[in-house]
């Protein structure tokens, strides 16, 4: 790959980064669903897996309930394009457009259809290209981070067998990962499905290898009334509390202008593959239907924006407690 090709990926972080070449290397995207009454939460996960038995895979989460599926595929089966967000994994095909399902595997049949409307993509610029930041341009990290869509609104249906799930007028999310591995440990809560209807809120807090060292960094956002806030290790903000009370996780996160309050209850979860260098060999669990509450206020303890959330997903795993040490 020349320079310029990879600068230009750099550029555009939703499109396949990788190649099939590689070694030891994961991409996955995190396509997630909400009805319009907030009672079904679905979520695909399509991506590649280049170590070990290298293949292709989608993965289907019912937010809900639990359940999951692994589909696993020959790496033949995926395609991407280049110049666009655009991957087909067997005849199922992922965009920021939409998306559609067809699986046939395991004595499940997974079909549908998703069309996406008014996607509001995370602002790349020149010396921020994506929610990385500068981090974007640090080469062979761990795990890198993308978030393709804060929300979009969702039409069509999918159905999963007999089960025809039926997203109209619902939310829509998309993020994405790719590197090595997964952290250590790490805390990730997503929200979208605000009342609203526009809020958007994410935050990640992972110990990252680096070196031979490692340090905890973190990424936060919350898009709320137009405006989007960033709270991140790059733009100086700090952690200024994490804390597990009776099956509650509590964070805050202040910078010299805002303080940002998040409270986030984890009930049903269900089971997902992580990599482990490049293999998706690592057993997670992830909630799709979290309580989540957030508040930011301004220096001066005014509420510029506090609202809940009964979709959110959450993870939090290994040692989070200790995410709040800076090493």
């Amino acid at each position: 790959m020349s320079i310029y090709s990879a600068i230009a990926k750099v550029y555009r972080p939703a499109v396949f980064q990788g190649g099939l070449e590689k070694k030891g290397y994961f991409e996955g995207w995190y396509f997630k669903q909400v009805s319009a009454d907030s009672r079904r939460v679905l979520a695909f996960i399509p991506g590649v897996s280049l170590s070990g038995d290298r293949h292709a895979f989608i993965q289907m989460i019912d937010g809900m309930t639990g359940e999951s599926r692994y589909f696993s595929y020959d790496l033949s089966d995926f395609k991407w394009k280049k110049d666009r967000f655009e991957i087909n994994i067997g005849p199922s095909r992922f965009s920021s457009e939409g998306m559609s399902i067809d699986i046939r595997s395991q004595g499940t049949r997974v079909s549908g259809t998703l069309e996406f409307a008014d996607v509001r993509p995370y602002p790349v610029k020149t010396l921020s290209p994506g929610i990385m930041g500068w981090y974007s341009f640090v080469p062979s990290m761990e795990c890198y981070h993308g978030v393709v869509s804060m929300g979009h609104r969702l039409s069509g249906s999918i159905s999963i067998d007999d089960d025809t799930i039926r997203f109209e007028g619902g939310r829509g999310y998309i993020e994405k990962d790719w590197g090595t591995s997964f952290p250590e440990s790490w805390i990730w809560l997503q929200g979208n499905t605000f009342p609203d209807g526009e809020a958007s809120f994410m935050l990640s807090i992972a110990k990252i290898p680096w070196r031979g060292r490692h340090f905890n960094g973190f990424l936060c956002f919350l898009y709320a009334g137009g405006k989007l806030h960033r709270f991140m290790t790059y733009t100086g903000a700090r952690i200024n509390e994490i804390r597990l009370d009776e099956g509650r996780l509590f964070v805050t996160l202040s910078d010299r202008r805002y303080r940002l309050s998040v409270e986030a209850r984890q009930l049903v979860t269900g089971a997902l593959a992580a990599p482990a260098m490049g293999t998706m060999s690592r057993p997670i669990k992830e909630c799709g239907n979290a309580r989540l509450v957030v508040r930011l206020e301004d220096a001066a303890g005014r509420i510029l924006f506090e609202a809940s959330d009964a979709t959110a997903g959450m993870e939090a795993l290994g040692d989070v407690i200790n995410l709040i040490r800076r090493k």
